[in-house]
């Protein structure tokens, strides 16, 4: 996690088996995600709460956005954004894509 990439072997095994296509954020977490809080350095960013109503767990958001999109580079796998409808809107959404799709380097 410190480096800020995904493991190699990992991003090799997913390009290797051709995997198209990758999901982000997986299961739950989608329902509540807060794509902001999984940007920038890591002991910066905040924390997200699992979408599981019963339980709500937190949890820091080690795996974030920037980590997402260069798995998505290094395997050239599609991205599938999962977005949150639960407590966000669609500025929020389309914000979040905005993010993902802005040319490298470019301002927010």
């Amino acid at each position: 996690p410190k480096t800020g990439i995904t493991f190699p072997s990992v991003a090799a095994q997913l390009k290797d088996i051709g995997v198209s296509m990758v999901r982000y954020p997986a299961g739950l977490l989608g329902n509540l995600f807060q794509w902001e809080r999984a940007i920038g350095p890591m002991e910066k960013r905040g924390q997200q709460i699992s979408g599981l109503v019963l339980t709500p767990v937190p949890f820091d958001s080690k795996f974030g956005v920037d980590e997402y999109g260069a798995l998505l580079d290094a395997t050239g796998a599609a991205g599938n954004l999962l977005i949150n409808c639960g407590t966000a809107d669609a500025a929020d959404a389309a914000n979040f894509v905005a993010y993902m799709t802005a040319p490298q380097g470019s301002p927010r």
